[in-house]
């Protein structure tokens, strides 16, 4: 007996390929709106970090006249001596005694020593310091001239110094003389400038040198103080390790910065990486060679150096910043930033040694 069959199509058990597609459709439209969404979201928070990034990022001024003490150093270059001194010394390219400087500036001098609250001296009468394995002489200046020569470029390469500095390495007076002379039991040298430690002050010859030796002995020797004060002693081993490390392999320093006359004894191909001859003579000297480069050099003279060169000055700024955090080390600050935008405006020709 036949069974009756009911013509038309059976029910589908499972999805048909109908529905399967209109799935798939659906979940397609679903992720693509999900990705759409995701994107948005990832582009509006790509936004978000950008704009944190750049308010974090966003560079600060520069520009010099946010230096500690600008105030003094806007009224200084506004005198007529002033004027005249820059026109012919910084300016001009050559040398020359603006006669009765010294008084047209001596109020700004004055100032500027009392924010450092350190006192100054230009003395009189001979002085000795008896500092146990040295001694050092001093005379008095002689002729207003020194100062009228000095001062000028003394206030220059001093103005911009944060008081902070000064305070932090306790220097409490600066002597001016006309002659310096150490002496100790194996030699007798007249010098430029001179730290001392054991009273705590620095002194400084008001010779007629060329200016650029003067401007570079004011920074070198107050390193040297600033160095003996950090580390206690004028030799720190662990920091003449660490500093010796940049130095090309198999290098070896002289026997110090007073007997730099005997050593000559220099290979060439060691020359780029020392900011001057003397530089090699030790390492203490090195260090204050390379920071006196740091407070008086324009960025067409640091283009000009060798990879070593930088690495050193890198490290020399890292000290100073470890070592005087509330200001210089400050990275809002950017003293460094701002101390060379001065120096590419107002000396422009200062790039060579």
């Amino acid at each position: 007996m036949k069974k009756n069959i009911k013509k038309g199509f059976a029910k589908p058990k499972g999805p048909t390929k109908y529905a399967d597609d209109s799935k798939k459709q659906n979940y397609k439209k679903k992720t693509e709106e999900n990705i759409d969404k995701k994107k948005i979201e990832s582009d509006e928070q790509k936004k978000k970090i950008e704009k944190n990034e750049e308010n974090i990022n966003k560079p600060i001024s520069v520009d010099y006249n946010n230096l500690p003490n600008y105030d003094l150093f806007e009224k200084f270059i506004k005198l007529k001596k002033v004027k005249e001194f820059i026109e012919t010394n910084v300016n001009g390219g050559y040398e020359e005694i603006i006669t009765g400087i010294y008084d047209e500036i001596k109020p700004l001098v004055d100032e500027l020593f009392k924010r450092f609250k350190i006192e100054y001296e230009i003395i009189s009468k001979a002085k000795t310091f008896d500092c146990h394995s040295y001694r050092v002489d001093i005379r008095p200046v002689e002729s207003s001239k020194n100062a009228d020569n000095y001062f000028p470029l003394f206030f220059l390469n001093f103005w911009f110094y944060p008081p902070e500095v000064f305070q932090n390495r306790v220097i409490k007076k600066f002597y001016f003389c006309q002659e310096l002379l150490i002496t100790t039991s194996s030699y007798s040298q007249p010098r430029a400038a001179c730290p001392e430690w054991t009273y705590q002050c620095m002194l400084y010859r008001m010779q007629f040198d060329p200016h650029n030796y003067l401007t570079e002995v004011m920074h070198h020797e107050l390193f040297h103080y600033f160095d003996f004060m950090v580390s206690g002693s004028r030799v720190d081993r662990q920091i003449e390790n660490d500093w010796s490390k940049l130095n090309p392999k198999g290098f070896s320093y002289g026997s110090g910065g007073e007997y730099e006359r005997e050593y000559m004894n220099i290979d060439d191909k060691d020359k780029k990486s020392f900011v001057t001859h003397y530089s090699m003579s030790q390492c203490c000297e090195d260090r204050a060679e390379t920071y006196c480069r740091v407070m008086t050099r324009n960025t067409k003279w640091y283009n000009k150096q060798s990879k070593t060169i930088i690495n050193k000055i890198n490290k020399i700024k890292d000290f100073m910043r470890r070592h005087d955090p509330n200001y210089i080390g400050n990275k809002n600050n950017c003293y460094y930033e701002r101390l060379q935008n001065f120096l590419d405006r107002f000396y422009k020709f200062n790039d060579q040694d």
